[in-house]
């Protein structure tokens, strides 16, 4: 019972500083990690609601907080009646006094690691106010194009050009193929057990849950299919700029006009790799000569 008394005042403390970070979290607009809804479909509708969700599950969880508090405070001083009538009166200071103070050891851990944790997600705050899906088009998107734009379209591009597509199907092909690739750099033992456990996952593989709305694909199908603009990333920033195509090889070919780039009579990619095999396989022979004559 002395011990019980001891984990109850202990677990009072965790669940004290539990709801502070919690309501200093709510206060400020800030979700933690592990209440964030994930999004399987990306859109502004599809955002606010995980949003709000992720709010109603922070109200919930400092709602339960306050709830094991108050049971837990109950079971305390039940257990307090109870000792103090059973034992000496020095004893049972004693006894308070130990509890008390392993209490307090753990409020002080706790907390700290609290603060840490909020000051954390505060930067993370800070370094991204606001989600992929809600920040200003007008500077994620930048048309130079004379083709105009539909909502949907730029909500697409928006996205970023490093958003990867869920894939409808699960490609088989390739697996295989990057799997038997490396299975012919082992030896043959390693590379049963590697096709094997490769078939083994392709069997219960399923395909991903689409990121994409029937309108944003359609919208991507419309901006893939146009071959009178191009799509290209900004210099500087995230966003992504759509240019017309013929705008866009008139600067290329001013740019190349420039005398700082000239013509290549043949592709020195082969010879410069040769050059770098042939430079490795001299180094890897000194380290080798090195190894065989210095003794450590």
């Amino acid at each position: 019972m002395i011990c019980y008394m001891q984990l109850r005042r202990e677990r009072l403390a965790r669940y004290s500083n539990h709801v502070t970070f919690l309501t200093k979290c709510r206060t400020s607009g800030i979700i933690p990690n592990g209440l964030r809804v994930a999004l399987p479909v990306l859109s502004r509708k599809a955002n606010q609601i995980a949003v709000r969700t992720s709010q109603a599950l922070l109200r919930e969880r400092i709602s339960e907080g306050h709830r094991q508090k108050t049971t837990i405070s109950r079971q305390i001083s039940r257990l307090e009646s109870h000792l103090s009538q059973s034992l000496a009166l020095e004893q049972w200071s004693r006894l308070d006094s130990y509890c008390h103070d392993a209490a307090q050891r753990v409020h002080r851990a706790v907390k700290e690691k609290q603060s840490f944790k909020f000051n954390q997600l505060q930067h993370q705050k800070s370094q991204q106010p606001l989600s992929q899906a809600t920040l200003d088009r007008s500077k994620l998107v930048v048309n130079l194009s004379s083709r105009p734009l539909s909502p949907m379209e730029e909500e697409v591009l928006a996205l970023g050009l490093s958003f990867a597509i869920a894939p409808s199907r699960i490609p088989y092909e390739d697996i295989i193929a990057a799997t038997e690739a490396t299975a012919r750099r082992l030896d043959h033992k390693a590379a049963d057990s590697l096709r094997l456990g490769v078939s083994a996952a392709l069997r219960q593989a399923k395909p991903p849950k689409p990121n994409l709305t029937f309108q944003q694909r359609k919208a991507l199908h419309n901006l893939k299919n146009d071959t009178n603009i191009v799509i290209i990333p900004a210099d500087k920033g995230r966003a992504t700029v759509i240019m017309d195509k013929s705008n866009y090889t008139h600067k290329m070919i001013q740019t190349l006009s420039d005398d700082k780039y000239r013509t290549l009579r043949r592709d020195p990619t082969v010879k410069v790799e040769n050059r770098i095999a042939s430079a490795l396989k001299r180094l890897t022979m000194m380290v080798t000569l090195l190894r065989r004559h210095v003794t450590f």
